[in-house]
């Protein structure tokens, strides 16, 4: 089993994912939304916004990627060139379960970063030796203020999540 991205079209991807688990039966994961509550003619109405593109990841086999892919319309699967052949793009379980362990910790507190944009020049990876995320592997990297380094974990070119702020005395070079 991989775990495969997907792309959904039209802020959708939380009725996507609802949909894949309840159709297919397979477990997902949707990145990128955040709830809000706004006024509206006078009445509080929750909004779901979404920080970046919204990314529905599958855990399934690639004969249910496959019919994912051809059944369901609101998806597009991300791929990956390799020399000519397009291959769709996968992501290792423990990277997934780090990226899932962060988004799922911080809540409405989640932030997105698109990866091609951070600076990684002079960072390092490490692992999260204490508090609530111990085990979470990712780059050590300086996000915000002077002294505010986090732990981010990047999924290829496409989103990465990143820890609150960290102590450098909480992590480990790996």
């Amino acid at each position: 089993m991989n775990w495969y991205v997907f792309r959904s079209v039209s802020n959708q991807g939380i009725a996507t994912c609802r949909a894949i688990k309840s159709r297919y039966g397979v477990e997902s994961f949707v990145t990128g939304v955040k709830k809000h509550h706004q006024e509206c003619f006078g009445r509080i109405v929750r909004v779901n916004r979404y920080a970046t593109r919204s990314y529905v990841f599958v855990r399934a086999e690639k004969d249910i990627f496959a019919q994912i892919t051809r059944e369901m319309a609101k998806v597009v699967p991300e791929l990956r060139i390799c020399g000519e052949v397009a291959e769709p793009l996968t992501v290792p379980d423990k990277t997934m379960a780090d990226f899932m362990r962060v988004a799922n910790s911080l809540g409405k507190e989640t932030d997105y970063f698109d990866p091609t944009k951070l600076d990684f020049k002079r960072s390092y990876w490490v692992r999260i030796t204490g508090g609530p995320l111990t085990g979470v592997e990712g780059i050590f990297l300086q996000i915000g203020g002077k002294h505010e380094k986090r732990v981010v974990i990047p999924i290829a070119n496409l989103i990465a999540v990143a820890t609150a702020a960290i102590s450098y005395t909480l992590v480990e070079a790996i």
